[in-house]
């Protein structure tokens, strides 16, 4: 065996070498110095440290975060959106349908009355000149008969 060999087995299975390997870590003082090495390194190289864990966590709690608030806008902005568009079809709707929308409906509805109203009574309000009329009129009539 090589030593290029030794260390990757070293490596791979933590420090458990078949009787070849151990054979050549006899012969070979580079190697054996890597072994000495590598059992000093190997139980906190196998594990990642506790401050690498919550840095993760840390890491993904706060995308969460940001994603859930990312949504929340999303939906809000989107319900907006929706309600926008449902007014926007329903006064078309009204539009097309020949009924107008304003915001004082109700008050345009009571103005259209009146002057209706005021209409019929225009009908009947006459002026200085035309009751003297109809009252000659009336006059001629009952005299007539």
């Amino acid at each position: 065996m090589n030593c290029q060999e030794v260390t990757e087995l070293a490596v791979k299975n933590a420090g458990q070498l078949p009787p070849e390997a151990l054979s050549h870590l006899d012969r070979c003082r580079e190697c054996r110095q890597f072994c000495r090495v590598l059992s000093l390194v190997e139980p906190w190289g196998r594990q990642p440290s506790a401050e690498l864990d919550d840095k993760c966590l840390r890491l993904a709690r706060s995308r969460r975060q940001r994603r859930h608030r990312l949504r929340l806008w999303l939906g809000a902005l989107g319900a907006a959106a929706a309600v926008v568009i449902g007014l926007c079809l329903f006064q078309n709707k009204l539009v097309q349908d020949g009924q107008t929308v304003s915001p004082h409906a109700g008050l345009v509805a009571q103005r259209e009355q009146l002057t209706q109203e005021d209409e019929l009574l225009g009908d009947w309000a006459l002026t200085s000149g035309e009751i003297d009329d109809l009252e000659l009129q009336m006059d001629l009539l009952a005299n007539c008969y």
